[in-house]
């Protein structure tokens, strides 16, 4: 897998059973690599896979959670 997969399934599986989680609450407590983060967020909502409850004012995430009937990725 690579390091992107691994940061992908480390986010998914932290958002996983939580409500609308804070991206600086990822980034502290996920394990996925920082400059990672935003990218991986990004296409998971253009996949549908999370919705962003809120977002800064340039448009980038501040607030996240999983699409009801997600499942955690397999490693």
């Amino acid at each position: 897998m690579t390091n992107k997969g691994k940061d992908m399934t480390a986010i998914v599986n932290f958002l996983q059973g939580r409500n609308a989680v804070e991206v600086e609450e990822i980034l502290a407590r996920s394990g996925a690599e920082k400059l990672r983060v935003y990218p991986i967020l990004f296409e998971l909502e253009q996949e549908g896979k999370i919705e962003v409850m809120e977002r800064k004012p340039f448009g980038e995430a501040k607030k996240v959670r999983m699409v009801k009937g997600e499942e955690k990725l397999k490693d």
